[in-house]
């Protein structure tokens, strides 16, 4: 709220006349020690609404708590999506353990955790094709004509 306030007072007074008065008022406050804020110095807390002051507004909006706890872990989930990918990469390679899940802990260990911040856009594009290509493999080993097929010959 503060640096929104600074911002209201800079685009009240951000003229030639506007700087001498704050200018006074600023000196005022701090020769005379008062109690006053800037803003009720200069009159602004009357003027100012707290819907004009988006931050502020979006903070102490009235919702409902559950929304707000939804949105918050919307907000968790997205922050944290690369560390849920691994855990999903590790569990499938404990579920399905084989050479053909084994990039997946080698591509999280030998790259994606030592990255500064997060691997970059490549390393997901590698990683979702590997993932779709391995899931058509098993989708074409499945299919019960290949099966017979691969029977009869």
């Amino acid at each position: 709220m503060k640096i929104e306030a600074k911002h209201a007072v800079k685009k009240l007074f951000d003229k030639r006349e506007g700087d001498e008065e704050l200018y006074l008022l600023l000196r005022k406050s701090t020769m005379h020690g008062s109690k006053k804020s800037l803003l009720s110095m200069t009159k602004l807390d009357k003027r100012i609404k707290i819907t004009n002051l988006e931050n502020t507004w979006a903070f102490t909006r009235h919702r409902s708590m559950i929304m707000k706890y939804f949105e918050l872990f919307f907000y968790v989930f997205v922050t944290n999506t690369d560390n849920f990918l691994y855990f999903f990469m590790m569990l499938s390679m404990y579920q399905n353990a084989g050479l053909m899940s084994i990039i997946y802990p080698i591509s999280i260990f030998g790259y994606a955790l030592i990255e500064e911040n997060r691997p970059k856009k490549g390393y997901w594009d590698l990683i979702r094709v590997y993932t779709i290509f391995i899931l058509l493999l098993k989708l074409v080993a499945n299919l019960s004509w290949l099966d017979d097929y691969l029977n009869s010959v």
